[in-house]
């Protein structure tokens, strides 16, 4: 196998690597962030967003982050997922999470469920071969792209055209070496980088070395912001820096000791994360404490 390769990045991958963060922990602690997990799941099924009530984007992050915790004292949220039918009334990032988690981290759907949603996956494709993951965009983009295939990858079907939707989402890459949610941008960003890196993988294409190098220009210490311009480190960039460190090998340096501490002061006695230091809980940014915690074993 080349070195820095990994052919797949499916979400199970992921969340593998959550678990790994979680066993780390002793178990009052996962016993803790459980907890408050579980406080999230609303009477339907689902898991609270950001509006207050159940959120299919969040629901993906939750369950993620009570299968690395192996928690099993929760309903699933079966009939609550099953009334989105085939996903015809939902926007792409959407419409991603409920592939995921009903090809992953649910039961495996029947075939025919599967290529329905897979056809409702296309009618988001653009007219450069790409996917946005913002309504009303006429190009397509890293994180868009990325979405499409992680749920084609969940329905376990391959994403038709797959190389115009990479194409297009490798021609957002950003004048500072990073890439970005457009063409033509200055400055990259952390989740369209992370993407685009995923997306060049599974061409079998090495990232730059000058896109390795932005990600320096992130670093705050030994966790990352979200932009070279963002002053303040988060979970969501650290979290995902260090998973793609670790499986496409890019071989960035990390201090385990640093990330731990950082990832120890976005803990909020409600037992759930937030994105940085003293902000609100989430099941989200809880899951990507314990995939930043991951990259510690």
């Amino acid at each position: 196998m080349i070195p820095w390769f990994r052919p797949q990045l499916p979400f199970a991958r992921l969340t593998r690597l959550a678990r790994n963060g979680a066993s780390l922990l002793d178990a009052p602690a996962r016993d803790e962030i459980a907890c408050f997990l579980l406080s999230q799941q609303q009477p339907d099924g689902g898991f609270r967003g950001p509006a207050g009530g159940s959120d299919l984007y969040y629901t993906l992050f939750a369950l993620a982050a009570l299968e690395a915790t192996e928690s099993a004292d929760f309903q699933p949220p079966s009939s609550w997922l099953s009334s989105f039918g085939d996903g015809q009334n939902l926007d792409l990032v959407h419409l991603a999470a409920l592939a995921v988690c009903r090809g992953t981290l649910g039961e495996r759907p029947p075939p025919a469920w599967c290529h329905q949603v897979a056809a409702r996956l296309e009618a988001f494709r653009l007219p450069d071969g790409g996917f946005a993951d913002e309504a009303n965009c006429h190009h397509g983009s890293p994180y868009g792209a990325y979405l499409a295939l992680l749920a084609a990858t969940s329905l376990g079907i391959a994403l038709p055209h797959r190389a115009a939707a990479i194409a297009a989402a490798c021609r957002c890459q950003a004048r500072d070496g990073g890439y970005a949610g457009r063409p033509d941008a200055a400055v990259g960003t952390i989740p369209a980088t992370v993407a685009a890196l995923i997306l060049l993988a599974l061409s079998w294409k090495r990232p730059s070395r000058e896109t390795i190098a932005w990600f320096e220009r992130c670093r705050r210490g030994a966790v990352f912001a979200a932009a070279p311009d963002a002053p303040l480190p988060d979970l969501l960039s650290t979290a995902t820096v260090l998973a793609a460190n670790r499986l496409l090998r890019l071989r960035l340096p990390t201090e385990k000791r640093v990330i731990a501490t950082f990832v120890e002061s976005c803990w909020h006695e409600s037992g759930g994360f937030g994105a940085v230091p003293g902000a609100h809980p989430d099941v989200e940014y809880t899951f990507y404490a314990l995939l930043a915690l991951g990259d510690l074993v």
